[in-house]
């Protein structure tokens, strides 16, 4: 484990970052006054996130652990731990963000779906996306999937053959 502690610091740092955003979102309105421009910004904001902290904890990885010099699968690797760190803290994430942070965030979501004029979602189905349980899902495989491509396009970025 000793040799994944870089990528256990980034993976509480995306956990932290997020879980401070949450706070934003409520306090900027966009869990309840402005839900219809949550989704769309929080993804943009969660691409920012992955971007932001695979590059450095990965190239904090080429620095400090393989002095300068790293292939694309070893910046790979890296990332998908960040990943895999992640995904294991997004339950807790979630639950903080929405049991502390924004505790009527699904029930507000849930009416803004349902009677929206655009491509509305039946109440059952809004009640099972916007849960706790539907939102931890998604974290789990959000954290895996973007992760993981943010993962090989930064190890691209990252890669080094020699000190250059």
């Amino acid at each position: 484990m000793k040799s994944f502690k870089i990528e256990l610091r980034w993976g509480i740092l995306f956990s932290l970052a997020l879980m401070i955003w949450g706070f934003i979102e409520k306090n900027i309105g966009w869990h309840d006054k402005y839900i219809d421009s949550q989704l769309g910004n929080h993804f943009l904001v969660l691409i920012v996130f992955y971007a932001v902290i695979y590059y450095f904890g990965i190239r904090e990885k080429r620095k400090s652990y393989y002095h300068g010099i790293m292939n694309w699968k070893e910046a790979f690797i890296s990332g998908a731990m960040i990943s895999v760190i992640i995904a294991i803290l997004s339950p807790l994430t979630q639950f903080f963000i929405y049991h502390y942070i924004s505790p009527d965030y699904f029930q507000q979501m849930i009416a803004y779906q349902v009677h929206k004029t655009v491509m509305p979602m039946s109440e059952n189905s809004a009640v099972l996306f916007f849960s706790m349980k539907g939102y931890i899902i998604q974290a789990i495989f959000t954290s895996l999937s973007l992760g993981l491509i943010m993962a090989a396009l930064m190890a691209l970025v990252l890669k080094r053959k020699s000190k250059e």
